[in-house]
């Protein structure tokens, strides 16, 4: 069961700043200050946009599963601004190379949960 809607628009414009944010973090050479903005940017976007969306609209039954989504992946963005503030903070490159592949696995968890809730 997809949520309506006006719900549906917002989740897809979500998933589509997540994967421009994912498209950036692969780049040869990414500028980890602007990745850090873009994620607190869609932080922002998420609490603002999608989190204030009204729930009176949602069959009943999918209300705790909508709310689980909304708790984990706000945990999630959370835990991508800090993983993006030690990858900008990184100087060897071995720890640069780490910090990169949590922000990307971050950012994979990201987008499945916006997949699934856009079916």
């Amino acid at each position: 069961m997809l949520p309506p809607e006006p719900h549906q628009q917002k989740y897809q414009e979500f998933h589509q700043a997540l994967l421009r944010l994912q498209g950036a973090a692969r780049e040869t050479a990414p500028n980890r200050a602007a990745l850090l903005k873009e994620a607190s940017a869609l932080q922002q976007f998420f609490q603002e946009q999608i989190l204030s969306l009204s729930v009176e609209e949602l069959p009943p039954e999918l209300m705790p599963w909508l709310q689980s989504y909304h708790t984990e992946t706000h945990k999630q963005l959370r835990l991508l601004a800090a993983d993006l503030s030690f990858w900008q903070a990184a100087r060897q490159p071995g720890t640069i190379e780490q910090r990169s592949a949590q922000v990307r696995t971050r950012l994979e968890t990201l987008i499945s949960y916006s997949e699934t809730v856009l079916g």
